[in-house]
């Protein structure tokens, strides 16, 4: 040790070297940084340093980060990075592939498809006049997982389109002239995966792509059959699905 005059100097001295002594903090390598990463469909689950014969409570990692067990699961394949302290203690990570386990409530994409496919709506006689008949899509949210998710909303939207004819024939009947039905796009057609609240990724029951094929399908479907009893089927709308 340097000669030190300053007793308060040589004990400045000492804490140093004492803190220069310490066992290094290990930092967590790039790659297995502690948390999850999702992209709306799937993602990783990453846990801290333990000791290494101890393996994750999954269902105990995944809450931790906001994530449901009744929701979500650790698949295979599950990685492991280990070190040893100063100590001689082996400490582990483990990282996991995470999907959710119900995707759309049970109902598949493909599914989704196929049953906008085969949905027949009741035919109705044309119609001439002077008047139109008005319909608002707004607030669909296709993704979205509540209400009994994207299956369910399919369902109603699909019932909608019976009920726009059922109207139509209904306004006839009672007198009104109607010679074209205008439909109004007003937005929030599908839920997106993230950017407006906490959970909202870990929410939706469809990714990005998913939930604006379904929406286009759905919409393509309303105007396909509105326009075999509506004489001029006018669309307008200002906002992106």
């Amino acid at each position: 040790m340097p000669e030190v005059n300053n007793p308060l100097d040589e004990l400045l001295q000492v804490q140093n070297e004492l803190e220069q002594a310490k066992p290094k903090k290990r930092q967590h390598p790039e790659g297995w940084e502690p948390g999850v990463v999702w992209d709306g469909s799937e993602g990783t689950v990453t846990t801290a340093g333990m000791p290494a014969e101890n393996a994750p409570d999954w269902s105990t990692v995944l809450r931790v980060w906001g994530l449901e067990p009744e929701n979500f699961e650790v698949v295979e394949p599950v990685l492991f990075n280990v070190w040893g302290d100063t100590l001689g203690v082996l400490n582990r990570q483990w990282k996991g592939k995470v999907v959710r386990k119900n995707k759309t409530n049970g109902a598949e994409v493909e599914e989704l498809i196929s049953e906008i496919k085969k949905h027949k709506p009741r035919k109705a006689e044309l119609a001439d006049g002077d008047s139109a008949l008005i319909v608002a899509l707004s607030d669909l949210q296709i993704g979205k997982g509540e209400g009994g998710g994207t299956a369910a909303t399919v369902q109603r939207f699909l019932s909608g389109i019976s009920e726009v004819e059922t109207r139509w024939k209904e306004l006839t009947k009672a007198g009104r002239k109607l010679d074209r039905l205008i439909v109004v796009g007003l937005g929030d057609v599908v839920e997106g995966c993230s950017g407006f609240y906490d959970m909202q990724e870990f929410q939706t029951d469809l990714d990005r792509r998913e939930q604006t094929t379904v929406a286009r399908r759905l919409i393509v479907k309303a105007l396909t059959h509105w326009a075999t009893f509506a004489p001029l089927v006018i669309v307008a709308a200002s906002v992106p699905l």
